[in-house]
C-alpha cells in the first residue's frame, strides 16, 4: 500500500521537511528518513549606489516579543565585507532588523521588517545605506587679519613721526 509521511509540527527555527510519499511492501521493512534543515537568513547591508556591503554599521534583529519595547534582541553585530547568516528564526515569524549606527559618511537606514518563509534555502534581506550628501564650506568674507594690518599701521606712523621730528629739529 501507499502511505505518506507528513511532519505536522516542526521545532522553531527548522524548515517543515517535504511530505514524502512511500510504499510498504509486505513481509520488507521499510526505512525511512527526514532530517529538517535551519531556517537561514542573510542579510546584506549594501550601498544603495553601487550594491556593494558596508562595513562598519552596527545592526540588530529583534523580535515582536520581549520585555521592552522594540523586543528581545535576537542577534547584533557590525556588518563586514560578507553578508551575516542568521540561522534557526522561527518559520512564520516576523522580526525587525534595525542599524543602530551608520558607518561613517552614511545616514542611518529605515528599520526593516521581514518573515521567515518555511524553507531550509537561504533567504536574502538587503538593508541599502545611503551617503550623507558633501557639505562644501563656502567662503563668507575676507580671511585676512585685520591685526596685522593695524600693527602694521601703526608702526609705519611711528616711523613717519621719528622721521618729521628728526627733519623739524634739523631746520
Amino acid at each position: 500500500e501507499e502511505y505518506v509521511l507528513k511532519e505536522t509540527k516542526t521545532p522553531n527555527g527548522y524548515a517543515t521537511f517535504k511530505t514524502q510519499t512511500f510504499t510498504a511492501e509486505e513481509g520488507k521493512d521499510t526505512s525511512l528518513s527526514m532530517t529538517d534543515e535551519d531556517t537561514k537568513i542573510e542579510i546584506s547591508k549594501q550601498d544603495i549606489t553601487n550594491k556593494k556591503e558596508i562595513e562598519g554599521a552596527k545592526l540588530k534583529v529583534v523580535d515582536k516579543d520581549g520585555n521592552d519595547k522594540d523586543g528581545k534582541v535576537i542577534d547584533e553585530w557590525t556588518s563586514g565585507k560578507e553578508p551575516h547568516m542568521i540561522k534557526n528564526l522561527t518559520a512564520g515569524e516576523t522580526y525587525t532588523l534595525t542599524e543602530v549606527i551608520a558607518p561613517k559618511n552614511y545616514k542611518v537606514a529605515e528599520s526593516i521588517q521581514f518573515t521567515v518563509k518555511d524553507t531550509g534555502v537561504a533567504q536574502k534581506v538587503v538593508m541599502y545605506d545611503e551617503l550623507m550628501p558633501v557639505v562644501k564650506k563656502v567662503k563668507t568674507g575676507d580671511n585676512s587679519q585685520i591685526a596685522f594690518y593695524m600693527i602694521l599701521a601703526g608702526l609705519s606712523i611711528c616711523i613717519l613721526g621719528v622721521i618729521y621730528a628728526k627733519k623739524k629739529i634739523k631746520d
